[in-house]
């Protein structure tokens, strides 16, 4: 039967019939009179199947049974392994099982030992207790006090809860781990696909040959297809782009081939410095700096590329008038320490050198039979950018230090040097050439043996004195 509820008003589709027809009829117009009260009637569904008494009374009994019938018993399978069928027990797996009602409980059977562990210990602890309670009970009547009030004196050693209660070291606060990502824009990428088919390459074959044929035909002559090198380029082996590809190759292996001591150049510090009277420190040696073209020479000068830190110079040469030879200028890398990135070869030994901060690829270099050098060390060529020459002019004795000038107001770069001649040159590096010009010139005046003139021995060294 459905149960249908609304407001006042006949909604059953059968009518009552009987002796309580009318004592029900009175009680639908007292509830019709009252207003705002719902009704409840029952509505037999038409599709409703008619039962008799005693198919109502009858008990159709249902049983929940684990596994399903409808799915297979007998599966088989193949197996590769041994080349024939074999038969799977249990009907295929654990699909097969349904699980009705699952609970985990916390009951334990009594005669069971895990169960009388557990009796025999609250046995334990309610004799624990019992004991106690005795002997404060003696403690208290000893004292003639009450059993609270030697509690209360004695109290608990440590004032803990035992319901509830940790060490202060377990009370560690544990962090919590969180999770973050960062999303960022895809890289553009593009696709290209070709395809080369036969016959396009015939195609492309034969229009060679009819071009050839044609220029012959017409007088010309044909032009054979050349390799870069008989055309007169470079090779891709000699080019300058790998050149390049091999130079970083190159530092990616030597900079894996010692990364402790790139560690120890970036991150190395003696605590013991901090202890050392004077503020001195502890020096490490990280790397030797050497080339075979500058065996037994001497370093004269060393300077550090203003722009890049890790470019530094090397000049060598020899201090001995007796034995000169040959001068080296190598300019190394802190990115490759095994090899220099450039080297160059003069025929006077190399006495001094300076980058210049304006120009940082600009190299002066000033050697020992007076003349001077510039070098642009982005070239990589051996030749120098500029030289001076007896006809440009040059200094008579080796030169021993060149400083670059920072004019802003200057056209040209320039840069001064010095030489035991007496000189002090000014070089501008023009257009086309290197020009000199003395600014400063000292002479050497020898002082009289015998006194002489009063300005001629008034030098502090007694010797003689420098005038410019």
């Amino acid at each position: 039967l459905q149960r249908r509820q609304g407001a006042a008003g006949p909604m059953a589709s059968t009518k009552p019939s009987g002796g309580g027809t009318r004592r029900k009829t009175r009680a639908r117009r007292a509830v019709d009179e009252v207003p705002d009260v719902p009704r409840q009637e029952f509505v037999r569904p038409a599709n409703q199947e008619s039962l008799t008494p005693a198919q109502l009374a009858e008990d159709v009994p249902r049983s929940l049974m684990a596994k399903d019938p409808n799915l297979r018993s007998n599966i088989v399978c193949y197996s590769f392994a041994d080349n024939a069928f074999k038969h799977i027990p249990g009907g295929g797996g654990d699909d097969s099982v349904v699980f009705h009602f699952v609970m985990e409980g916390c009951l334990l059977h009594k005669d069971g030992d895990e169960a009388a562990s557990q009796l025999a210990a609250e046995k334990s602890v309610r004799e624990d207790l019992r004991a106690r309670r005795r002997a404060l009970e003696a403690r208290a009547q000893e004292a003639g006090k009450t059993v609270a009030e030697v509690e209360e004196e004695e109290g608990d050693a440590g004032g803990r809860n035992q319901f509830n209660f940790s060490e202060r070291a377990a009370q560690t606060y544990a962090p919590l781990m969180r999770d973050r990502g960062i999303s960022t824009a895809p890289p553009e990428t593009l696709e290209f696909g070709a395809t080369a088919s036969r016959w396009e390459a015939y195609d492309c074959y034969r229009a060679e040959f009819e071009r050839l044929k044609s220029e012959e035909e017409s007088g010309g002559l044909a032009r054979p297809v050349l390799r870069p090198e008989e055309r007169g380029g470079e090779a891709t082996v000699h080019s300058a782009a790998c050149g390049w590809s091999l130079k970083l190759l190159e530092r990616m292996v030597v900079q894996n081939a010692q990364d402790e001591l790139f560690s120890d150049f970036r991150f190395w510090e003696d605590e013991s410095d901090m202890y050392k009277p004077g503020g001195m420190g502890t020096l490490l040696p990280l790397w030797r700096f050497s080339d075979a073209r500058a065996k037994r020479k001497m370093v004269t000068a060393v300077d550090t590329n203003p722009r890049y830190p890790d470019l530094v110079a090397v000049s060598y040469g020899s201090y001995d008038f007796m034995r000169q030879g040959t001068g080296v200028v190598a300019v190394y890398s802190l990115k490759n320490p095994a090899f220099p990135e450039f080297v160059y070869t003069m025929d006077s030994g190399a006495m001094c050198l300076a980058f210049s901060p304006a120009q940082p690829s600009l190299l002066a270099v000033g050697c020992y039979d007076g003349t001077v050098r510039v070098y642009d060390v982005r070239k990589g060529e051996d030749r120098p950018l500029y030289a001076s020459d007896i006809r440009s002019g040059k200094h008579t004795d080796p030169v021993w230090g060149v400083r670059w000038q920072s004019d802003p107001m200057a056209k040209d770069a320039t840069f001064v040097s010095i030489s035991t001649d007496g000189r002090v040159a000014s070089w501008v590096l023009s257009k086309n050439e290197l020009q000199m010009e003395t600014l400063v010139s000292l002479k050497l005046v020898q002082s009289a043996a015998g006194g002489g003139d009063g300005a001629a021995g008034s030098s502090p060294a007694g010797a003689g004195a420098a005038s410019a």
